[in-house]
């Protein structure tokens, strides 16, 4: 009796959206910096830094990315965004000195 092996080719379509949230994620690692002295008025909470809307978002992001794609493609992502966020640090450093 032979036994047959399955190989699945299609690793490009199942990753295909894997880098669009990794960026979204950088993205809102990122934003909240930026925005951190505007507010925006919620109804029954008064005003709040639109900052805390961005940062509850790349928890869900990164929750996500690891609750489809796996622990390992979670890690890349958190230190893809530590990434970016350091860069940009340095970058704005840059620019505003």
């Amino acid at each position: 009796m032979t036994k047959t092996t399955y190989q699945f080719n299609n690793t490009f379509k199942f990753t295909k959206y894997l880098t669009l949230l990794v960026g979204i994620y950088c993205l809102c690692f990122t934003l909240p910096t930026i925005l951190l002295k505007r507010s925006v008025v919620v109804p029954f909470f008064g005003v709040i830094p639109i900052s805390i809307l961005f940062t509850g978002t790349y928890f869900v992001l990164l929750d996500v990315i690891t609750e489809v794609y796996g622990y390992y493609e979670g890690k890349k992502a958190l230190y893809t965004g530590l990434a970016a966020y350091t860069i940009f640090v340095f970058t704005m450093e840059f620019v505003l000195s």
